[in-house]
């Protein structure tokens, strides 16, 4: 039977101690050494949205995220961390791209394993949902391997800011707890009909 170590991370300095506690569970795995390493990805995947090849906007982490990690030795360390909400910004200002209505859009998730599910919303300035957004769940292949996934949506209505919130859940292939979660958001506005 597994045993989880919880992890209440403050708000300000969770990459720092996102970081911190990756080392020390790798450590401890390597400490123990109970086999091989395992290949499991135990970082929050990064999100990007992006218009064919172009990348628009990485997503910020919001909300909050829970994750899990094997010591390798029976033990398990959940990590919890809260986060602001709020939009992408580069350089303390908003950096909101533009693209025509009706262009295709995704979120690009790195993360080889298929997230169960992932959803996308629109919400308003302060995160609440106001619609569901239809997506399309897509793998990215490069050299016969998978290397993340697309989940790809339309921005149909011209002249409109559409603020967007992700969530994935991906099961944890390690026996250390069940869901891993975390949300994403962007934004992105559209001119006129392409």
């Amino acid at each position: 039977m597994r045993r989880t170590l919880s992890i209440e991370l403050p708000e300000r300095g969770r990459t720092a101690i996102i970081v911190l506690a990756a080392i020390v569970v790798a450590l401890a795995g390597i400490l123990v050494a109970q086999g091989p390493a395992s290949a499991h990805d135990h970082r929050i995947p990064e999100t990007v949205l992006m218009k064919g090849k172009q990348k628009l906007q990485e997503g910020r982490k919001v909300r909050y995220s829970d994750w899990f990690a094997s010591t390798g030795g029976g033990e398990c360390v959940h990590a919890h961390a809260d986060y602001a909400f709020g939009f992408p910004e580069i350089e303390r200002k908003p950096h909101i791209p533009s693209v025509d209505a009706g262009s295709k859009l995704k979120v690009r998730i790195y993360k080889s394993q298929k997230p169960r599910p992932f959803n996308l919303a629109r919400v308003d300035k302060d995160g609440n949902p106001t619609r569901e957004v239809s997506v399309n769940l897509k793998p990215v292949i490069r050299n016969e391997k998978r290397v993340a996934w697309d989940a790809v949506f339309r921005v149909d209505r011209p002249d409109t800011r559409y603020r967007l919130v992700s969530e994935g859940y991906w099961n944890d292939r390690e026996d250390c707890g069940g869901k891993q979660h975390a949300f994403w958001s962007f934004q992105v506005k559209t001119g006129g009909a392409s």
